[in-house]
């Protein structure tokens, strides 16, 4: 005989309601931790590709502080000329 297991889970739940509750509890701050790591690396990777970008043209146009750096739009029409 094949028991179903949806029947399974219904008598864990029956059985072990307080472990069922921990463990989804436990779940739930893992997805939690999940998705605030997640957001720290897309942060850390778009502010890594704006120093990158920013290194970038301070290659291209010199090192100067009084220079100021034109727009990317600008860089991007001078580069195909």
């Amino acid at each position: 005989m094949k028991i179903s297991p949806s029947l399974v889970r219904e008598d864990e739940k029956k059985r072990f309601p307080d472990k069922l509750l921990q463990v989804e509890q436990e779940l739930a701050a893992a997805k939690g931790r999940e998705h605030a790591l997640q957001n720290q690396l897309v942060k850390e990777v778009n502010d890594n590709q704006e120093r990158f970008l920013f290194f970038l043209l301070l290659l291209i146009f010199g090192r100067a502080t009084h220079e100021v750096v034109p727009p990317l739009s600008t860089i991007l029409i001078n580069l195909d000329a």
